[in-house]
């Protein structure tokens, strides 16, 4: 009698010790990806919001005034850009340097000072933290808090009552959180 042992297919160990091994690999490495496009439209925020202060920044040095007036930066206003208030200057010339129009939040996240709500755009204020040290700020929440280099807590952010930017900007501006800002002296 000649018996013939199947030898196709796997054992069940065999499978077993290969569903552990891909199992582990997922734990490692899933959250890893499924957090890089967070990450990446963190680094657009803050990239936008660098691009944003160097041309106002180049458009003081050109004579262009900062404008006067808090703001959401919301390139579908009326005025230029949204930022253009009457009679702070002309901001077509700046423009070109944006692209053509103002950038706005990668996935459409408010930021709110307690007056104004910015649903899906930036937020420009005007001397912040009204001390008179700083000209402008721009505001943006994060999706990551490391990402953020400020707390924007709802009761700071979303009660007309709580105004954070009247807290010392530095001190507004230190540690980290779902915000994120920049602050410019000219």
């Amino acid at each position: 009698m000649n018996k013939n042992k199947n030898t196709k297919g796997f054992t069940l160990i065999e499978l077993l010790i290969v569903i552990l091994i891909i199992g582990i690999l997922a734990v490692a490495f899933l959250p890893t990806v499924f957090g890089a496009p967070s990450k990446a439209r963190d680094q657009a925020r803050l990239a936008d919001l660098n691009r944003i202060q160097k041309v106002l920044v180049a458009g003081s040095l050109q004579g262009v005034p900062v404008p006067g007036a808090d703001a959401c930066l919301d390139p579908t206003a009326t005025a230029v850009g949204g930022i253009l208030e009457p009679g702070e200057g002309a901001w077509e010339p700046l423009l070109p340097d944006l692209g053509g129009t103002l950038p706005t939040d990668p996935s459409g996240r408010t930021v709110s000072d307690g007056t104004l709500d910015c649903a899906g755009t930036y937020l420009f204020l005007s001397d912040p933290g009204a001390t008179g040290t700083y000209d402008f700020g721009l505001y943006s929440t994060v999706e990551n808090t490391d990402a953020g280099n400020m707390a924007c807590t709802l009761e700071a952010l979303g009660d007309p009552n709580v105004d954070p930017w009247d807290l010392d900007a530095e001190d507004a501006l230190a540690g980290s959180g779902n915000c994120f800002g920049l602050l410019q002296s000219l």
